[in-house]
């Protein structure tokens, strides 16, 4: 696992797109996203077939301890409380 990695934004290419259309760089943005996001699109990507926030973590930033945690939920504010738990963790 790379900190500087899972800290940093990504490009454009491999960036998260929302149901909304709205795209998101880093996984600080996500959290704040999944905060602003409605009940529906937050079940669009995180339902019982699929965790696309945890997918992108791990995909995209390496991130396997992140994706298992997110893995584990499927509710909105639990899922954004991981995601900037874990950026806690990283920068200490």
């Amino acid at each position: 696992m790379d900190k500087k990695r899972a800290l940093g934004a990504c490009s454009r290419e491999v960036a998260f797109y929302l149901c909304t259309g709205q795209y998101i760089t880093t996984l600080h943005q996500l959290a704040m996203a999944i905060s602003a996001t409605s009940p529906q699109c937050f079940a669009y990507h995180v339902n019982s077939q699929k965790n696309d926030f945890a997918r992108w973590a791990r995909d995209v930033f390496g991130e396997e301890e992140l994706a298992r945690r997110l893995e584990q939920t499927r509710e909105r504010d639990r899922t954004m409380d991981i995601i900037l738990n874990r950026l806690r963790e990283l920068q200490n």
